[in-house]
């Protein structure tokens, strides 16, 4: 990225592989678990209460952050920090406020989207900072 930065044949506004792919993956994901939550979190059996807003948030604020990191905005750092705070709240409430708490089962998409959460959110802080983004 820094390499793309310095170049003299790049400006900070051309076109970066790394962000369409990126910005793609984060959205494939997202759209997985749209397909599985539902858009405000309440299509799966596992989540009530206050789980379904947290939900929403890590949902809505992961499709935002990469919508906005396809579009170059500087924007997509805060979605991405929506999400964050999101999965958080999806993760406490799951594994320890439930009624139910998780199944073994429910464990690896946790881990999945913690670690695509916040691969996309440091990957996005970092182009934020190299002024990647408009």
């Amino acid at each position: 990225m820094l390499a793309l930065r310095n170049s003299p044949s790049h400006s900070a506004m051309d076109f970066c592989w790394h962000r369409l792919s990126v910005g793609g993956l984060t959205l494939v994901w997202t759209l997985m678990a749209f397909a599985k939550y539902g858009a405000l979190g309440t299509a799966s059996p596992e989540v009530t209460g206050w789980g379904q807003a947290f939900v929403g948030a890590a949902l809505w604020g992961s499709f935002a952050g990469s919508l906005l990191l396809l579009a170059s905005s500087r924007w997509a750092l805060q979605a991405f920090v929506t999400a964050l705070v999101g999965v958080i709240g999806t993760a406490l409430h799951v594994v320890a406020l439930s009624d139910h708490p998780a199944a073994l089962h429910e464990m690896p998409a946790l881990y999945g989207t913690w670690l695509i959460t916040i691969t996309a959110l440091y990957y996005t802080a970092r182009i934020h900072a190299l002024n990647l983004l408009r």
